[in-house]
C-alpha cells in the first residue's frame, strides 16, 4: 500500500469518529433536554429518603393509553420505550430506561396479529448517580418498574448483569435482595430477571395460607 493510500485511510478514520462524537454530544443535548421537560402526561410520586431528601419520581410512556396504542400495531414484535427519571431540587439523582416487548399472535381468520401473547419488560440500563446511591433510588426504581409490569400483565423483568469490576458484589446483591435470579444471556454473559407470575402465584399462596 502507498504512502497516500494510508493517509487517505488514517484521514477517512478520523472523520468518520468525529461524526460519531458530534452524534454523540448531539444525543446526550437532547437527553438532557428532555430529561429537564417532563411529558404532558407524565405520572409523578414523591418520596423521602433516609437522609430526609425529598424526591420526585418521573414516570414516562407507561401511560395505558400510551401501551394501548403502541399495541394497536399490525406487527408480531412491539418495542415500546418507559423511562423512569428520580428528581431531587431539579438534579437528576438516577434514570432507568425500560422496553416493553409485546409479541402478538397471528390470527389466520383475520389475516392480522391481533392478540397478545406475551409481554416482557427489558431493563436497559439503570444507574443511581454517585451522590444519591444508598438512598434507595435504585430500590424505588425497580419497584416501579415491577408496578408498571404487573400493571400491564408481563409475564417477566430481565436485562443484563452488567457492571464494573469493583461493584460486582454490590450490584448481584441489590438485584438478589428484590427477589432477582441469573441465567444465561441470549447474546452472552448473564441476565438478571424475575417471572412475576410465578412471584404472583407465590404471593397468592401466603395470602391464603395467613388467612386460611
Amino acid at each position: 500500500m502507498f504512502h497516500g493510500d494510508s493517509y487517505l485511510e488514517s484521514d477517512k478514520t478520523r472523520k468518520q469518529q468525529e461524526v460519531q462524537e458530534q452524534l454523540e454530544a448531539e444525543r446526550r443535548i437532547c437527553e438532557a433536554q428532555e430529561a429537564t421537560r417532563p411529558a404532558e402526561d407524565a405520572a409523578e410520586r414523591h418520596f423521602t429518603d433516609p437522609k430526609g431528601r425529598e424526591m420526585t419520581l418521573r414516570t414516562e410512556g407507561a401511560e395505558p393509553h400510551r401501551i394501548q396504542q403502541a399495541e394497536s400495531q399490525d406487527t408480531q414484535t412491539i418495542r415500546h420505550p418507559i423511562r423512569l427519571r428520580t428528581y431531587h431540587e431539579g438534579r437528576e439523582a438516577g434514570r432507568v430506561n425500560l422496553t416493553l416487548e409485546t409479541d402478538k399472535a397471528y390470527n389466520p381468520g383475520t389475516g392480522h396479529y391481533d392478540r397478545v401473547a406475551d409481554r416482557r419488560l427489558r431493563i436497559n440500563d439503570i444507574e443511581t448517580h454517585p451522590p444519591y446511591r444508598g438512598s434507595g433510588v435504585g430500590s424505588e426504581h425497580i419497584r416501579e418498574a415491577e408496578r408498571i409490569a404487573r400493571q400491564h400483565e408481563v409475564r417477566e423483568i430481565y436485562g443484563s448483569l452488567s457492571y464494573k469490576t469493583e461493584d460486582e458484589v454490590a450490584v448481584r446483591s441489590f438485584y438478589h435482595k428484590h427477589g432477582y435470579e441469573t441465567r444465561p444471556g441470549a447474546m452472552g454473559g448473564e441476565e438478571v430477571y424475575k417471572d412475576l407470575r410465578r412471584d404472583s402465584n407465590a404471593a397468592s399462596l401466603c395470602r391464603q395460607l395467613r388467612t386460611g
